[in-house]
C-alpha cells in the first residue's frame, strides 16, 4: 500500500491495479488540493528520514554532550534545512562550523577523543 501511496504522491501512473486497491481502500487520488498537500508533506517527511545525519559515536554521554547537544543538534538541523530549501547561502554552512565549535563541538570532540583514546 505504502508504495501505491508513493506512486501517488510523486504524480507517478497507477496501474488499474493500484487504481483499484485505492478505491477498494477509499484513498483519495491527488486531484483535491489539501489531499495534495498531505502527499507533499508525506514526501518531505520520507526524504527527512533518509537525510538525517546518523550518529556512530557508541560511548557514554560526555559531560558536554549532557548539557550541549541539543542546543547543537537543532543549530545542525535549521542551518541544513535552510540551505536545502534556499534561504541560507552555502556560506552558512562556514558561519554553522564557526558557532557548533564555539558552542561547545570542539569540547565534545576532545571528549570523545579522550574517550576512545582510554578504550583502545
Amino acid at each position: 500500500m505504502k508504495e501505491i501511496i508513493v506512486k501517488v504522491a510523486k504524480k507517478e501512473e497507477l496501474t488499474k491495479k493500484d487504481q483499484t486497491f485505492m478505491q477498494a481502500l477509499g484513498i483519495a487520488d491527488d486531484t483535491n488540493p489539501l489531499q495534495r498537500i498531505v502527499y507533499d508533506a508525506m514526501l518531505l517527511s520520507m526524504d527527512g528520514e533518509s537525510s538525517r545525519v546518523k550518529e556512530h559515536y557508541k560511548g557514554p554521554v560526555t559531560p558536554t554532550m549532557s548539557s550541549r547537544n541539543e542546543l547543537l543538534q537543532k543549530m545542525q538541523m535549521e542551518t541544513f534545512s535552510k540551505i536545502i530549501y534556499g534561504e541560507s547561502s552555502i556560506d552558512a554552512f562556514d558561519k554553522f562550523v564557526e558557532k557548533w565549535k564555539s558552542s561547545g563541538g570542539d569540547t565534545i570532540t576532545n571528549e570523545v577523543n579522550e574517550w576512545y583514546d582510554s578504550v583502545k
